[in-house]
């Protein structure tokens, strides 16, 4: 994002009014940065962490189960695996499939959903993966279903903050973030919104009030607007 084109980047992240809010500070561990006024999301079990919104999970099939002689190559974001031949029969050799994929650099879950469905999880990044299989006499053909993963999860808004010298909307890698758990903030929204909506994180820095592809928060709007645009929103639930 260039540095302050434009109210919305003026503005996003910054705190109404003089309430009270309760913030949290966490690590930014997303290598682009994490925009101010953005959603804000974690990972169960790594607590301290801050990220962006990924497509982070692979549902695969195999069309079949592996047969003799089958070799199965693959790779997830780019990173391949060793090949895996078929050994004594489909569990067994599904499971060597998984240790290979666990061993992957950033994947952090790998499960078996049933005996030809795995479940691939790469924390705070977004996910591609393929498998082929060749020789036997037959040959399974994998697809994936991507999607969010139950392990991310939204945790708030990020808070504007001065960053002297910088000059840039975002907090960098390894900044800390602070995150507004509670309390009310503006933020920049991917179309039209009503008051009193709820609120859903998207996965590219904005909010909306479509539940389609994206995460629901425990938030809602707290104005209207008739087009993409500069909102505030109750982050903790609307106050009555």
């Amino acid at each position: 994002m260039n540095q302050y084109e434009n109210i919305d980047e003026k503005l996003a992240g910054l705190k109404f009014g003089m309430n009270e809010s309760k913030d949290q500070s966490y690590i930014c561990k997303s290598t682009a940065g994490i925009q101010f006024g953005s959603p804000v999301f974690g990972y169960i079990g790594y607590d301290a962490e801050a990220h962006n919104g990924h497509s982070d999970q692979d549902t695969g099939t195999f069309d079949a189960t592996f047969i003799a002689d089958n070799v199965i190559n693959g790779e997830v974001n780019g990173n391949a695996i060793s090949a895996v031949t078929f050994l004594d029969d489909q569990a067994t050799t599904m499971a060597l499939l998984i240790a290979e994929i666990e061993a992957l650099e950033g994947v952090t879950l790998v499960e078996l959903e049933s005996a030809q469905v795995i479940r691939i999880v790469t924390r705070g990044i977004d996910i591609t993966s393929d498998f082929t299989v060749t020789l036997g006499s037959s040959q399974a053909v994998y697809s994936a279903v991507t999607a969010i993963a139950d392990e991310q999860i939204y945790i708030g808004s990020s808070r504007r903050e001065m960053k002297v010298g910088a000059g840039t909307a975002q907090y960098d890698e390894y900044d800390m973030v602070n995150v507004m758990e509670e309390g009310e903030l503006y933020v920049v929204t991917d179309g039209a919104v009503n008051f009193g909506e709820a609120v859903y994180a998207t996965l590219n820095g904005t909010y909306s009030n479509s539940s389609s592809g994206n995460i629901l928060t425990n938030g809602r709007f707290k104005e209207t607007l008739s087009a993409a645009g500069l909102a505030r929103i109750d982050v903790g639930g609307m106050k009555v």
